[in-house]
């Protein structure tokens, strides 16, 4: 556990976060109702994207985050701070989509965005 507090700090302490660009992300239906739970925010500058995904409520909750792809490259990483697993995704299927994304009651995603 405290490491992935330690993690998260050094991640909140980034220049990112302090003078970035920030941004409310819309999330779509991905079949039912529960999107409504998440929220979701960006932040980006010239060099960094991080992309903060929170299940607000009490039940597992699923959406689809619109604006979550970064870089101009292909593929996009996300790392997720918060439990240590990496995602791949194609570029061009996030734009055209959003970013799947699944959490359990209170649960967070805290990702690293960048090309792969």
């Amino acid at each position: 556990m405290r490491e992935v507090y330690e993690r998260l700090l050094r991640f909140a302490d980034k220049d990112l976060f302090h003078s970035g660009e920030w941004k409310l992300l819309e999330i779509h239906s991905a079949g039912d109702e529960t999107f409504a739970d998440l929220l979701a925010y960006r932040w980006r500058n010239a060099s960094e994207c991080a992309l903060v995904v929170v299940n607000l409520g009490g039940r597992t909750a699923q959406g689809k985050v619109q604006e979550a792809e970064a870089g101009g490259s292909q593929r996009c990483a996300y790392a997720d701070l918060i439990t240590g697993n990496q995602y791949v995704h194609e570029r061009a299927a996030i734009a055209r989509e959003g970013l799947y994304v699944r959490l359990a009651p209170y649960q967070a995603h805290a990702f690293a965005v960048s090309a792969a």
